[in-house]
């Protein structure tokens, strides 16, 4: 047998056929050559097994495990068990590394003498959705802990975990434990390996230079699956990642009065921010389940030195298992933005409904910190809330993370800034459902018609001002897409093309007013013209003639009007977008203007032209007259 390699690299494989060969390249090209590429090909039912067939022919370093489909631990276990370096480092298959990636960790391993070196790592992609906690925990400062601070470190070094794959470890630190990844857990298993691997070390390095490249937003990863987007499997999973650490610390004798202060504090800061987003028929659940292994590892032991906003939350984390609810009719959308004058009064309307049985799936959508306040005051009062904190996103992102997670047998969505107008309103839409089987909408049609409607009737309506059966946006897939303000609008039509009848109620909503935006970006109107080329079309295509004239005066009145005019009228001309008109937006809009005039009804107006058409011309115009 060959001498044994300064490095092995484990590359667990399940189905990235895509990314493989980006990651291998990166991998073979390291600085550092002598090293070992171990690839576990966990079960692949794509050409990821020929691929690493192929480059294995071409490079001996390159080792193809294969084995049956078991999961990622199975897969980074079984490369473990195979692995000759004198240390170990960790690359995932759709990811890839720079390519001084392991030299740079080795040479530090080695002139440190330590037996844990952390590195730094680029989210892939890096842009306005990349969220600020990902690159603050990939971003680690140069440091050095000595043995009796590893333990520590987990906690209050940052960028140290979570993440095993920016991780180079001495294999004797392994193999003297015999550690290995727990295969019972599915989320954070690397964490849950790296806390018990940390605290035996008797030095950890870490480093600011990011070598790592981490494709953090692939649909099809583990932490973006279907599966995951549910809030309470996903925090079951979390509470057995913690379970699985608390039982190796016990046995390697790590708790002690400093460790399990730390440990219940990071443990019931992490538990109870993904708690309180679960469903109210969950919470009691999985709060029994997390409050009881606190329980049994001591918590009540070290209470005296937990941080006073801890034992609050573990308190509140307590109080939820006396909660029990059953299924809830009716999931009510609250998104909520610098909203402060009128969250209150919304949530509160919505609380005191007579019909009970409902749970209220609330998002902070970048609120600022008075409207944050006064509705978590709420929330803390009302088990029935689930809170799910997010910095902004459009909100079109939102409403689909409701729609996948609801757990009701219906949903309305209510903007924060209304309330409902009578404590029996959810009553009296849930009896409107359940008496009348065969409607798919209940809610307030123009004019106010009331009782079993054709769909027609209701072309283009005030999408808040109705309610919707779960089961027929999943089994249609009606999602909401980003159009700016009228991704309702879209989202309405969408479902009403996949619906038979409404039922038609008195208008339940009380809508506040003054709250037109004031403006709106050029990006913005891009969205909002696609959205209305669309429901022309649609409406075209299907003889929707309310829909398509109210849209044609939508688009020609003074708001909408005003809105798109004051977003172009600041145009400069930007020389990069003449070479590549693709990254014009203004042209876009210009194109989408057009289009938008050869399907509104013309003969309604008695200009040739839609006003926002017209009005771009004329701005242009005067814009070029004056260059």
């Amino acid at each position: 047998m060959s001498k044994s390699p300064l490095v092995s690299i484990l590359v667990p494989i399940y189905n990235i056929e895509k990314y493989l060969a980006r990651c291998l390249d990166s991998l073979v090209a390291q600085t550092l050559t002598d090293i070992e590429i171990v690839c576990v090909n966990d079960g692949s039912k794509d050409s990821s097994l020929e691929i690493l067939k192929k480059y294995a022919e071409k490079d001996s370093r390159i080792v193809v495990v294969d084995k049956e489909n078991g999961g990622l631990p199975t897969a980074r276990n079984a490369g473990l068990d195979v692995a000759r370096g004198e240390y170990v480092g960790f690359v995932d298959g759709d990811d890839f590394v720079n390519d001084n990636m392991f030299e740079v960790l080795y040479k530090k391993a080695k002139r440190e003498n330590a037996d844990i070196v952390v590195c730094g790592a680029n989210p892939v992609p890096l842009d306005e959705t990349t969220q600020q906690w990902l690159k603050d925990v990939l971003s680690p400062e140069n440091t050095k802990i000595r043995a009796k601070h590893c333990l520590e470190a987990l906690f209050e070094v940052r960028g140290v975990q979570p993440f095993l794959w920016r991780n180079l470890i001495r294999k004797s630190l392994i193999d003297k434990y015999s550690f290995r990844l727990d295969e019972k857990i599915v989320v954070g298993e690397d964490t849950a390996f790296q806390f018990k691997v940390f605290p035996m070390a008797n030095k950890i390095v870490t480093i600011s230079n990011k070598l790592y490249n981490y494709e953090w937003a692939r649909p099809e990863s583990i932490m973006n699956s279907i599966k995951f987007k549910d809030y309470s499997n996903r925090l079951e999973k979390h509470i057995n990642m913690i379970k699985s650490i608390a039982e190796s610390w016990r046995s390697l004798n790590l708790f002690d009065e400093k460790s399990s202060v730390l440990f219940f504090e990071w443990a019931i800061d992490f538990i109870y921010w993904d708690l309180i987003r679960v469903s109210c028929q969950d919470k009691s659940r999985l709060a029994k389940y997390f409050c009881s292994l606190m329980v049994e590892y001591g918590y009540y032991n070290s209470l005296a030195n937990i941080e006073p906003w801890v034992r609050a939350h573990f308190v509140e984390l307590s109080n939820m298992i006396n909660h029990t609810f059953d299924t809830p009719k009716m999931s009510v959308v609250v998104v909520m933005n610098n909203s402060s004058d009128y969250i209150e009064g919304c949530l509160n309307s919505i609380l005191s409904q007579t019909e009970k049985n409902i749970e209220i799936l609330l998002y902070n959508n970048g609120a600022d910190e008075r409207t944050y306040r006064t509705a978590f005051e709420i929330f803390s009062k009302y088990p029935q809330i689930s809170l799910r904190d997010s910095s902004w996103k459009p909100i079109s992102e939102h409403y689909n993370d409701a729609i996948a997670t609801a757990k009701g047998e219906y949903i309305m969505f209510v903007s924060p800034y209304d309330m409902l107008r009578s404590n029996t309103d959810i009553a009296e839409i849930i009896k409107s459902f359940e008496d009348n089987g065969d409607i798919d909408l209940v809610g307030c049609v123009v004019g106010e018609k009331s009782g079993v409607l054709d769909i027609k009737e209701c072309q283009n309506g005030d999408y808040h001002k109705f309610a919707y059966r779960i089961s027929k946006i999943r089994e249609n897939a009606i999602l909401f897409n980003d159009y700016a303000l009228l991704i309702g609008r879209v989202f309405f039509t969408k479902y009403c093309m996949k619906s038979n009848s409404i039922y038609g109620v008195k208008d339940f909503l009380l809508r506040s007013e003054n709250l037109k935006r004031g403006g709106i970006y050029a990006t913005e109107t891009e969205l909002i013209l696609k959205a209305v080329l669309w429901m022309l079309k649609i409406g075209k295509e299907n003889d929707l003639k309310d829909l398509c004239n109210k849209i044609s005066q939508w688009i020609n009145s003074e708001n909408a009007v005003r809105l798109i005019s004051d977003s172009i009228a600041g145009y400069v001309i930007d020389k990069s977008a003449l070479k590549n008109p693709k990254k014009d937006v203004h042209a876009s809009i210009f194109s989408l203007l057009i289009e938008i005039n050869r399907y509104v009804n013309l003969s309604v107006y008695e200009s040739s032209m839609i006003k926002p058409l017209s009005r771009y011309i004329s701005v242009r115009h005067e814009y070029l007259n004056g260059i």
